[in-house]
């Protein structure tokens, strides 16, 4: 009896097993960078998203076998449509897919009847030209049409127990730039005398996809793109901007992830790094990533190579991770569990950092050549420093302010000056004798310089300069210990301030299509609720951070300002509070609440109100806020203790006309 239970347990167990791996996961990398001259692309970095999607899906159990990669002259039309093709002949219902391309977009003529401003969106392949002539007329463009077969056929294929994901780092918008390298910005191909049909309208989300039928049984579907039909996609450092914000995403997000969550934490990152960009995403966004197996990133690296007598190695970790320079590791057998120093074969710091891998060199050299016998963890990390690039318009009036802004940033080691626009990240210029502080990647300014009684025109410029970089740097920050892990956001409320009556609405009545709150000043109100993920005690403080880079306290604040005891979250504890009602003004813009958590307690409100010239803080995370605010980021600066305890997220929200 007992050997007939255990032979139907063997086979129940074998089933089981069998099914399991049998659930797959393929990826297919387009990047189109170097475009063949004949076409008159200009070039883009797509190459550089290449190890930055995939060092990231490899980390969420991606074999290297089932991640295929289509570069430059291999991503003809034929190339990706081939590739297509054999990515569906490998997969099987159950599987998870992930597209990626990146590369230039571009609108052509509708050669049906299906868009309303006579428009297809297409997809941009290596052999694809700018521009309708007699000799090309936009047969090797991938029209939306054509894509949204192929997606049809994958997600019947895979299922409904499987999942289809597409990042789409291009753009279809014809929008000139005056700076940054952008992905598009070609105006639509379309025959010399063709007309913009009457009943033009504008499409909201990316404009690559419409809703068709699908069998019952098909996958969900996600497709994330840069930016939507109207807008241009920029590049980021060298990178694709959401090819970045993705991979950075999924190297920082914690358990129970859902793709609006993914989402939220891109367009956080997206909102710093390229301020006039907005992404979308379309599709089942409350799936969870990857059907629920996402991966928490692992709290080791794996060492790449062994250089200069085992005493420098790289691993394939960087920037995304939140590795930057000076973080000390610890280098442990593979295999390891649990870092010990004490038993640590070798410990080094980090001397560079890049997006997907890092530099370290060793204090002493390991003995074994062999790269893949070395884990790498954090011993301490390093949170970087905020630094900036600013181009000055070299057609203003006032001779003295380029040498004055680039003497301000040198001597505090906040950045430089640069000579070409592509390469920085504020532009200071003058409009109808004005002078404003923008954007290189639109035609936005976020500030105005004045001089005031007491303050020059160039301390006004400087002054802005720095709290844009600042603000950015805080938007980007990532203190991830699961050990205080919360997540909070804002619920829309009506709001009755006669007798203090507050009705809750629906949760999704004030959000867009791609999750992100709306609210109209004078109109909308809103209470927070906060949850403790973790098993300790938290105390938590956010901070609110504008286009501008300017920083406030949200909670608590002045018209809420509640005790360290009030604001105190028992384990997995849920508060809302009622008794902070917000309302909220213009201007209309993308602003961020950085949420942060300790188990001591924590309030940054005297911190933000005195612009970090408080003597009252006793947390270390008071302390590295209040750091932020000392304009000299040179080494003669006290430093801040980098073992922080804590941890912070954020929430995205728009004040919207």
């Amino acid at each position: 009896m007992m050997a007939k239970i255990f032979k139907y347990s063997l086979i129940l167990c074998l089933i089981f097993f069998s099914i399991h791996i049998d659930a797959k996961k393929y990826a297919l990398i387009i990047a189109v960078g170097n475009y063949d001259p004949a076409t008159k692309w200009n070039t883009l970095s797509s190459a550089n998203d290449i190890p930055l999607i995939k060092g990231t899906l490899l980390k969420q159990g991606f074999a290297e076998n089932d991640i295929t990669v289509l570069q430059d002259q291999n991503a003809t039309k034929q190339g990706i449509l081939s590739a297509f093709n054999n990515l569906k002949s490998r997969i099987s219902p159950g599987d998870i897919v992930v597209i990626h391309y990146s590369g230039h977009g571009q609108q052509i003529f509708d050669d049906g009847t299906d868009e309303a401003d006579g428009l297809d969106e297409a997809l941009v392949p290596y052999n694809a030209h700018s521009k309708y002539d007699t000799e090309y007329k936009g047969e090797n463009h991938l029209r939306d049409d054509e894509i949204q077969n192929i997606v049809n056929s994958f997600r019947n294929k895979l299922g409904k127990k499987g999942q289809l994901l597409m990042i789409l780092d291009s753009c279809h918008s014809g929008n000139a730039t005056r700076g940054a390298v952008m992905r598009g910005g070609v105006g639509a191909l379309v025959p010399e005398n063709w007309k913009v049909p009457s009943d033009t309208g504008k499409v909201d989300g990316s404009g690559l996809f419409e809703t068709i039928s699908l069998s019952n049984d098909a996958a969900p579907f996600v497709v994330i793109s840069g930016a939507s039909d109207s807008e241009p996609n920029y590049e980021y450092e060298g990178a694709g901007s959401l090819s970045y914000s993705f991979a950075k995403a999924m190297n920082e997000l914690g358990s129970d992830i859902s793709y609006r969550k993914l989402f939220s934490k891109i367009a956080s990152t997206m909102s710093a790094i390229v301020p006039d960009q907005r992404p979308t995403i379309e599709g089942n966004i409350d799936y969870k990533i990857f059907g629920d197996e996402y991966i928490k990133q692992q709290p080791y690296f794996d060492v790449t190579t062994l250089t200069q007598g085992n005493s420098i190695m790289k691993i394939n970790g960087g920037q995304v991770n939140q590795i930057f320079k000076n973080t000390t590791v610890l280098v442990m057998s593979s295999g390891t569990e649990q870092p010990d120093k004490n038993k640590a074969l070798a410990t080094g710091k980090v001397s560079y950092s890049a997006f997907a891998d890092a530099t370290i060199i060793l204090d002493e050299p390991v003995k074994d050549g062999n790269a893949k016998n070395y884990w790498v963890f954090i011993d301490k990390p390093s949170y970087g420093d905020f630094s900036v690039n600013v181009f000055v318009d070299p057609k203003i009036s006032d001779a003295s302010l380029k040498p004055g802004i680039s003497d301000f940033l040198n001597a505090n080691q906040l950045g430089k000056v640069v000579d070409d626009i592509k390469d920085s990240e504020v532009v200071v210029e003058e409009k109808s004798g004005k002078y404003e502080i923008g954007y290189p990647t639109g035609t936005r300014a976020f500030a105005e310089a004045k001089p005031t009684r007491g303050n020059t025109l160039l301390n006004d410029i400087n002054d802005k300069i720095f709290k844009f970089a600042q603000g950015n740097y805080l938007k980007n920050l990532s203190i991830k210990n699961p050990d205080y892990a919360f997540d909070f956001k804002l619920i829309p409320v009506d709001y009755d301030a006669s007798n203090r009556k507050i009705t809750e609405r629906s949760e999704n009545s004030n959000l867009n299509k791609e999750g992100i709150l709306q609210i109209v000043p004078k109109k909308d109100n809103a209470l927070l609720q906060i949850t403790n993920k973790s098993d300790k005690t938290l105390y938590i403080s956010i901070v609110e951070i504008n286009s501008e880079g300017a920083i406030s306290s949200f909670f608590p604040n002045k018209k809420c300002n509640l005790t360290d005891d009030e604001r105190k979250l028992k384990p997995n504890q849920t508060q809302t509070y009622n008794n902070c009602v917000y309302s909220f003004s213009p201007p209309y813009e993308r602003l961020i609440l950085k949420g942060f958590a300790s188990d001591k307690p924590l309030n940054f409100q005297s911190t933000v109100s005195t612009r970090g010239e408080s003597n009252d803080n006793n947390n270390p995370l008071e302390k590295f806020l209040q750091h932020s605010f000392v304009k000299t980021r040179g080494s003669d600066v006290e430093e801040v203790d980098n073992d922080l305890e804590g941890f912070c997220t954020e929430v995205v929200y728009d004040i919207v006309k």
